[in-house]
């Protein structure tokens, strides 16, 4: 098991506490965490950032992207994911395919059936390119993947596409998440480990699920999501891969790095 965080995370850590990124990046990497999810847009400065890696010694755990392919884009405009995965070391990337613009069922048909078809190009170049594409479970009430159900439709339409299992969206969509991981089970080769708390811990900052709870960020193991759990699923099944802490809009992002890198690391090593 490797731990990684979100690029993301360094960057709002160095602004809040005034060090810098190489600094903070040290201190995570004294907690264990040895990987980077970026966003490709993190990634345009390209010597830039292969310097910060080269510098500090992070390898790259995921990268991901945006996309519009329910109306307008074309899968190759997604293929720009797949090299940028290729230049900066990554195994795999995550596809984010866009959101239903339509609200009838047969018109959120027509966009899912247009995503599938763009997203069989990106899952095909990467393929060729020995990338592993995936997605998540996105927490947005017009997101075509939002529950396990529906990721699970796309994996059974692109059999390349595999699952990268966000332990906090699916209180999202008010799905258990242990529902969840029985239904993509044998699918997960990647997981954001976001906690999530029903009243304010980590900053006031919240989302609204679709149940209309209050959904604030937690540093792993502090929340509502059944984590233990959801490690011990992993255990069983022998996952070796990466687990990606991830907070976002939290008051505090250096110091709950470092919670969720300890919790993380004390847990999987006391699993049976």
């Amino acid at each position: 098991m490797q731990l990684a965080v979100f690029y993301h995370h360094i960057k709002e850590a160095a602004k809040q506490t005034g060090q810098s990124e190489l600094d903070i990046l040290k201190k995570a990497k004294e907690a264990g965490i040895t990987q980077l999810e970026f966003d490709i847009f993190d990634l345009q400065e390209k010597e830039k950032m292969l310097l910060l890696l080269k510098e500090s010694g992070f390898l790259v755990s995921s990268i991901y992207g945006f996309y519009d392919f329910g109306r307008k884009q074309n899968g190759t405009d997604g293929y720009a994911l797949i090299d940028a995965a290729v230049t900066f070391g990554s195994k795999k990337i995550m596809i984010i395919p866009g959101f239903y613009k339509q609200h009838i069922s047969f018109k959120k048909q027509e966009e899912k059936n247009r995503m599938v078809e763009q997203m069989e190009k990106m899952c095909a170049y990467a393929v060729q390119k020995d990338i592993v594409p995936t997605i998540e479970d996105f927490d947005d009430k017009k997101s075509p993947i939002a529950k396990a159900e529906q990721m699970l439709s796309f994996a059974k339409l692109l059999p390349d596409l595999k699952i990268t299992f966000d332990t906090g969206n699916f209180m999202y969509s008010a799905q258990p998440e242990l529902e969840a991981y029985e239904i993509l089970r044998g699918r997960i080769v990647h997981v954001h480990c976001k906690d999530r708390a029903l009243y304010p811990l980590e900053g006031t900052s919240f989302k609204e699920a679709v149940d209309k709870k209050k959904l604030y960020p937690a540093s792993v193991g502090s929340g509502s999501v059944a984590m233990t759990d959801i490690l011990r699923n992993l255990k069983t099944d022998g996952y070796d891969g990466t687990l990606t802490i991830e907070h976002f809009d939290t008051s505090n992002y250096f110091e709950c790095m470092l919670k969720s890198a300890e919790w993380l690391t004390h847990t999987w090593e006391e699993l049976k």
